[in-house]
């Protein structure tokens, strides 16, 4: 609307002004990531005009924002609002005009993406005391695709312990060639689907001292939708050759997750396994007499051990006599 009545030096007369609200200034073009949806204008703009009846009654201008395939988070841009009048009023652009700049703000999720929820489910809680347990978290993609989608669904880790134990469960919805591949259709993209994973007790030691074994769950869209497609894949899930460009928007998801290895299996560590490698033999009596000679030494502090840092007290409660 208009801050005041135009002419309040010239008796009010009647009038009409043009507010021209234009979304890229000094172009002949629409603007590239928003338009006025009700302009039919070349360039996009959008013309108000008030009059002396409703000069104080605000006129509204939609604002849509485009889907392109640049990620460019928040923008604010400029728009410009000139304003023209018929009447000899310079604050309402008689004869210049004026022209007011306000802003608009995109915010840019035009990237579609595989969402996992809720996040961090994987972590500090899958244990080989409880085997058997699931721990499910949600997939499902962002934004309605104009194609099928398939995730992929890989694990990793740098001990073959870890993924021998675990276990993706259930075949996905509507997948019956590959258990570890999810499928998404623009009808049921919005439903989530479930990545499930056990822990398996076993009898094999990741590594000695090493309580959690750590892990990541790779989601590898990729589709025909090409927001949806990572750029080394085909729309069938192919690799593309090296040298050749696929053109794909997707984005891998990758999910950390761990395990708490219960040491030596279902018993624990032996009885008087001093350094936890599952056994008790000649390097238990190595270190048994190594750690005797080193808080015997005469030559030591009186509270035993040296420059060695052993603390004799809780060294030698390891065993009861």
């Amino acid at each position: 609307s208009l801050a005041w009545q135009p002419g309040s030096e010239l008796g009010y007369p009647a009038f009409t002004a043009n507010v021209t609200v234009d979304p890229n200034p000094n172009e002949s073009t629409p603007h590239e990531d928003f338009i006025f949806p009700d302009s039919t204008e070349p360039d996009g703009t959008v013309t108000l005009t008030f009059t002396e009846a409703d000069w104080s009654i605000p006129q509204s201008v939609s604002v849509e924002a485009l889907q392109d395939l640049d990620e460019e988070g928040y923008q604010n841009y400029r728009i410009n609002l000139t304003v023209t009048i018929d009447i000899a009023d310079p604050n309402f652009g008689n004869p210049t005009p004026v022209v007011v700049q306000k802003s608009v703000g995109v915010v840019d999720n035009d990237i579609p993406f595989i969402m996992a929820l809720p996040s961090g489910p994987l972590e500090n809680v899958l244990t080989e005391n409880e085997p058997g347990v699931p721990t499910c978290i949600d997939i499902r993609p962002s934004h309605l695709p104009t194609d099928d989608v398939y995730v992929l669904v890989n694990r990793y880790s740098d001990y073959d312990v870890l993924l021998e134990s675990m276990s993706v469960m259930d075949p996905p919805l509507g997948v019956t060639d590959d258990p570890n591949k999810l499928k998404f259709t623009p009808d049921n993209y919005s439903i989530p689907q479930q990545i499930c994973l056990e822990a398996r007790d076993d009898d094999v030691l990741a590594e000695a001292w090493l309580e959690w074994v750590e892990g990541e769950i790779y989601l590898t869209p990729y589709s025909k939708d090409l927001r949806y497609l990572v750029s080394w894949l085909n729309p069938d899930g192919s690799e593309v050759p090296v040298g050749e460009v696929s053109g794909g928007e997707g984005e891998e998801v990758i999910i950390d997750f761990n395990v708490q290895d219960n040491e030596c299996g279902s018993v624990g560590y032996p009885s008087y396994d001093i350094n936890q490698d599952c056994a008790v033999d000649l390097g238990e009596v190595a270190i048994l007499c190594s750690q005797w000679l080193l808080c015997t030494d005469p030559y030591a502090s009186s509270s035993g051990g040296g420059s060695s840092g052993i603390d004799c007290d809780t060294a030698w409660s390891l065993v009861e006599q």
